[in-house]
């Protein structure tokens, strides 16, 4: 999930799409742009792909031995003159989707097991916030906290109210603020 950022052009740019793939099977001729760098001692970046229809920057590493710490993803774009344009260093984040239960099953438990297993889940896959757009009443039991105190707005106001994070880690979000932009789906459900 971006979160993004309104410049003073008034664009909202994304500032952090983070997705993760294995790269299981990944050959040498999979990588379009092959460079060999490497990241301190661990870690060693094969390549990048870049697709600026999207725009999409892939890069490509591999661990040299299993990782004893985590890392932090980070963004930096410089112009010609290698100076600083833009830049984005940040955990992974997500996003959890509306849940609803039938009014027949309601008051039974299911919404809440659904809303811990998802968010077991997103602890599972190494997030460190989880944003979503629901009641505060509701959502608080979860350790949801309403998101525009703490500088996050979702730019549109029948929504601000609703817009909700949860740190999977304390911390996670330290420094952090700007527009947050679910993924696409999210538009299905009326959120998005």
């Amino acid at each position: 999930m971006p979160i993004t950022s309104q410049e003073a052009t008034g664009d909202t740019v994304a500032l952090q799409t983070v997705q993760i793939t294995p790269g299981q099977g990944l050959r040498p001729a999979d990588v379009l742009n092959r460079v060999a760098y490497q990241l301190g001692e661990d870690i060693r970046l094969l390549g990048y792909d870049w697709n600026p229809s999207g725009p999409t920057l892939t890069l490509y590493w591999r661990p040299d031995q299993p990782l004893a710490t985590d890392y932090i993803v980070f963004v930096h774009l410089l112009d010609g003159q290698g100076q600083l344009v833009w830049g984005s260093d940040g955990p992974p984040l997500g996003g959890l989707a509306p849940v609803a239960v039938h009014p027949s099953r309601q008051a039974r438990g299911i919404g809440a097991a659904l809303i811990r297993t998802g968010l077991d889940g997103c602890r599972e896959l190494g997030w460190r916030a989880i944003f979503l757009v629901g009641s505060p009443d509701y959502y608080a039991r979860f350790g949801f906290t309403r998101a525009a105190p703490l500088g996050f707005s979702y730019g549109d106001p029948v929504f601000d109210a609703a817009l909700q994070v949860a740190e999977l880690e304390p911390g996670a979000l330290a420094g952090a603020r700007g527009r947050v932009q679910f993924h696409p789906a999210f538009s299905q459900t009326g959120t998005g």
